[in-house]
This record gives structure tokens, sequence and C-alpha cells, in this order.
């Protein structure tokens, strides 16, 4: 197997590309490697960069122009923008309103509001609302 990596300018993104004349295993590896989605995010507490598992993510909310990842124990800052989480968390997040994530897995009740509205109480007290918007998409993933 042979390996090229080009350095360009140009690209925004990375691009990979894979030539071969049939897939065998250790392709199919490679493959597998490169699809499966990151099981940590990383942010910053006290000016040092912390590794997060996935699991152990609450939530990921904006609050004064910053972007936070709030765990069971600790609150971090993160340097992506809130749709970068949305695109690459796995099936176990959700967004419910314009600023804020949260981990279906950390939600401990759920009530309807007079207003038609859904407020969502998670594992460590914190409660809030699914925005309108987010109303259909929340009720789908949750089976409602």
């Amino acid at each position: 197997m042979k390996l090229k990596i080009i350095k360009d300018p140009n690209f925004k993104e990375p691009l990979l590309q894979i030539y071969t004349h049939h897939i065998d295993k250790q392709t199919q590896e490679i493959i597998d490697f490169i699809k499966q989605k990151p099981n940590v995010i990383y942010g910053y507490k006290n000016k040092k960069l912390q590794f997060i598992p996935l699991e152990n993510v609450v939530r990921i909310f904006t609050e004064n122009k910053q972007v936070l990842i709030q765990t069971p124990t600790d609150t971090y800052l993160a340097k992506q923008r809130l749709y970068f989480f949305e695109q690459e968390l796995g099936t176990h997040f959700i967004r419910i309103s314009q600023g804020e994530i949260i981990n279906i897995k950390y939600i401990k009740q759920l009530n309807l509001t007079i207003r038609g509205s859904i407020e969502v109480t998670l594992k460590n007290g914190i409660t809030s609302f699914v925005a309108r918007r987010s109303l259909k998409h929340f009720k789908e993933k949750l089976n409602l």
C-alpha cells in the first residue's frame, strides 16, 4: 500500500481518495476508521485543553457569544461553533434551540407547557425549552 499526502492551501477541508483494484480487509479497515464519528470532543478549562468523552457531555450551549460544553461536573469553553457539533455528534444528541444541543441520555423529565412547548429537565437539574422550530424534529427523534 502506498500513501501520498499533498498539502494544498486551495482545499478548505481534507479530501481523502482511495485508489484500489478491489477492497480487501486492510482497505476496509481504513475506510471504517475514516468514517467513524469521534468519541471525544475537546474544550478549554482554565486555558488548558481537556478531552471530554461524548458520554460525559450533558449539553452544548451558547452563552454570552461563547459556546460551552457542560458535563455533570464541569463546564468547558469550545472553540468550534454550535453547528459544527450538530454535524459531528452522534445520534444521542439533538438540537433543541438555536443556542443549545442536549444529550438525550441525560433527559430526566419532559413537561408540556400551556403554550405547547416542551420543557426539558436534565438529570443535573438544568431546565431548557424546546424551540417551536425544533419541536417536530425533537418529537420524531424521541418517538413522541
